[in-house]
């Protein structure tokens, strides 16, 4: 093999760590804003549901008393579906490098620094590319809950709206 091939060849190991480790970032950033839109969720739908209560009108016909059911209903699904956005994953039990969970399996620092140290570069890439398909499939999955839980607060906003006005001008 040629220097410049295994020139070459190194700077693919170093290109594929650091690509690994900028894609672990995005991902990670991708958690956290997820994470962000969950609180906001949950702030919307306790403050209306709050309203609601705080709000409401005694001896409304039927199909008010339906309306705010099914208002409070969409809002505690948004809730509870923005729960499971942000419930932890749990451990995975591997070795690998990356993941929290993976680390905490070790006995001691000293051995996760000794399995460090046995990795080279290239491996150490892998392991960031190898953990981030998993962090994608959590990225995946919270903002799919967060579509359905927007979709139910819209919903609850619709069932509410509907509500007050019925309820007031009824």
């Amino acid at each position: 093999m040629s220097k410049k091939e295994k020139a070459d060849k190194q700077i693919s190991k170093a290109m594929l760590f650091d690509f690994g480790k900028d894609v672990h970032q995005y991902l990670y950033n991708q958690v956290l804003i997820a994470d962000a839109k969950v609180g906001l969720l949950l702030t919307i739908n306790s403050l209306i549901i709050a309203y609601l209560f705080e709000n409401r009108v005694a001896d409304v016909p039927i199909v008010d008393t339906i309306a705010f059911s099914l208002a409070i209903l969409f809002f505690f699904l948004s809730d509870l579906i923005s729960f499971l956005t942000i419930f932890p994953r749990l451990f995975s039990g591997g070795k690998g490098m990356i993941f929290w969970g993976d680390i905490a399996t070790r006995n001691s620092p000293q051995e996760y620094e000794d399995d460090a140290k046995r990795l080279s570069t290239a491996q150490l890439g892998e392991e960031y590319i190898y953990n981030n398909y998993y962090v994608s499939q959590i990225v995946k999955r919270k903002y799919r809950y967060i579509r359905q839980s927007m979709i139910l607060l819209f919903l609850g906003l619709a069932s509410a709206i509907f509500y007050f006005i019925a309820a007031f001008f009824f």
